[in-house]
């Protein structure tokens, strides 16, 4: 009873036709080539939206990114992340149900009938998902790149999944067959050919966590507080800093930009809007570069109010009433003030120095101040990371014992002109290579533990995180094989999933020869054949 009642509900939402009366039997050669059409589009939908949806899953790692770059987009403050991945989630059960229903639909020999309201949804998503891709692709490179190496930790996984699938559609092969002796060869050879390929991915399949020695020695990767620990204060600011120390960070990670009088200070984007109430305090300049307002305006705003209006980390319904009062009594940091609170904590820091526009009174001399704020705040010169910027040469005279970051793999004349002992790259580049040279690599920014676990089995040196409270936790990397473990679990699984499927088949072969035909029959049907 329970079962004709859900499957009489799949039928009408497949069709929209809630009356018994309104279905007929079809054979799938019988189908009209619409109702095949559009039973194929739903496939072809569901594979792009499990692509888009697995691809944002991944990319929450990067989430905080995502967020700031929509509200550049658009100039409006909000979870940009959460609500399209909310609605991804929707449309992709929305799909994930039509390509059930259709299912049911062949297996009871009922009329692929789509209703309109669903072609026009699934037209919707399939442009919009493609279209996503796309934009995602040619203005996003960085996050393209992470969802790449995202398999490197998941795709031993995933191809699990997929074998579970296989083999749950080879009990859908044996109960369907076509009429035509040339369609069921080409989808027999389509089923092998697929369930080949998923059964060779551990031999051709790469993660750091698995192509290492057994008793490979791990050292687990230093922490750097990105901004401080903005899931739990105000980014860049002193209280951030001191929930990062509080996490055991190796060093401190903030961005760095030069007033309008020459005091260096704590400022991640190019205006104020965002991070401060500058809105309410100068509305006639709110828009303006934030190396165009003088030290003393900058101390007029506020610095934590916004992190309690918005709750980027959703972190607020932790907090107590004294937290957000030291919240929001937060102020815009200087230079000066950071280094020493560094120091006075024995971190090193590390940072990104914007250039002032052109228009600047100090656009020659930015770098000349930045050094000799850090060498007046008294912070020791081997705790400073510094990030190889222009006019380095004068650097390095001026503070010869920096330790200098490049960004990217430099050749061996550059690094020992300018002493690059550090690299600072991206967590979806490639750090073998680096590592391979001998360097000591950074690697930002992570949020999350598979992120995290890949750093830690490629052995790089430091990474850079929002959320150092997550990751001082960690004891190891999420999962690690030597090559011979993971080649006797998952060639295992291959033997044993190969031999289910060859037992389906035989099965389902001796039972079409004992029925004498084969045409398709409905799986559920009381009788043996059709």
């Amino acid at each position: 009873m329970c079962y004709d009642c859900c499957k009489h509900f799949f039928f009408g939402v497949y069709s929209c036709k809630w009356n018994n009366d309104d279905y007929y039997t079809y054979a799938f050669a019988n189908q009209s080539r619409c109702g095949k059409f559009f039973l194929f589009a739903i496939f072809i939908a569901f594979i792009v939206t499990l692509s888009w949806t697995y691809s944002w899953a991944v990319l929450i790692n990067d989430s905080d990114e995502i967020n700031a770059y929509l509200y550049d987009v658009v100039s409006f403050l909000y979870h940009w992340y959460a609500l399209i991945l909310g609605i991804t989630v929707v449309l992709f059960f929305y799909v994930v149900m039509l390509c059930f229903a259709g299912f049911l639909q062949i297996l009871h020999l009922h009329n692929l009938h789509l209703f309109l309201c669903h072609k026009i949804v699934l037209l919707v998503c399939f442009v919009s998902f493609i279209l996503g891709m796309i934009y995602v692709a040619l203005l996003w490179p960085d996050l393209v790149s992470g969802v790449k190496v995202s398999f490197e930790m998941t795709g031993p996984f995933l191809q699990l999944c997929s074998l579970l699938v296989l083999i749950s559609f080879a009990f859908y092969f044996t109960k369907v067959v076509w009429i035509s002796e040339k369609n069921k060869k080409l989808a027999f050879i389509s089923y092998v050919i697929v369930f080949i390929f998923v059964l060779s991915i551990p031999f051709w399949q790469y993660s750091p966590c698995i192509h290492m020695d057994a008793e490979a020695n791990m050292s687990k990767p230093l922490l750097i507080g990105h901004k401080g620990a903005p899931s739990l204060a105000p980014e860049n600011t002193i209280l951030s800093y001191e929930h990062a120390v509080s996490c055991g960070v190796f060093a401190l990670e903030s961005d760095v930009r030069l007033s309008r009088d020459g005091v260096p200070f704590l400022m991640h984007d190019p205006d104020l809007l965002r991070t401060t109430n500058v809105e309410e305090i100068f509305p006639e300049r709110k828009s303006q570069r934030a190396e165009n307002f003088t030290w003393n305006e900058l101390q007029q705003l506020n610095a934590g109010d916004w992190h309690l209006k918005l709750d980027p980390f959703f972190t607020n319904k932790y907090l107590s009433k004294a937290d957000k009062a030291n919240i929001s009594a937060q102020k815009i940091p200087s230079l000066e003030e950071f280094a020493k609170f560094a120091a006075q904590h024995n971190k090193s820091i590390i940072f990104d120095l914007g250039r002032p526009p052109s228009h600047h009174p100090y656009y020659s001399e930015y770098v000349n101040i930045t050094v000799n704020t850090l060498l007046r705040s008294g912070i020791p010169q081997e705790s400073v990371l510094w990030l190889i910027s222009p006019y380095q040469h004068v650097v390095n005279k001026l503070a010869p014992d920096f330790r200098v970051v490049a960004s990217e793999v430099v050749s061996s004349s550059y690094a020992r002109n300018y002493s690059v002992e550090l690299l600072n790259l991206i967590y979806g580049s490639t750090t073998e290579e680096a590592i391979s040279l001998n360097y000591s690599v950074i690697s930002y920014t992570m949020d999350e533990s598979w992120t995290f676990s890949r750093a830690w089995c490629q052995g790089v040196w430091a990474v850079t995180t929002n959320r150092c409270s997550i990751f001082k936790e960690l004891k190891a990397p999420l999962w690690s094989l030597s090559k011979t473990q993971y080649y006797a679990i998952w060639c295992t699984m291959d033997v044993i999933s190969l031999v289910i499927v060859i037992v389906i088949f035989y099965f389902g072969y001796k039972r079409r020869r004992r029925d004498g035909t084969y045409v398709m029959v409905p799986l559920f049907s009381n009788s043996e054949s059709t």
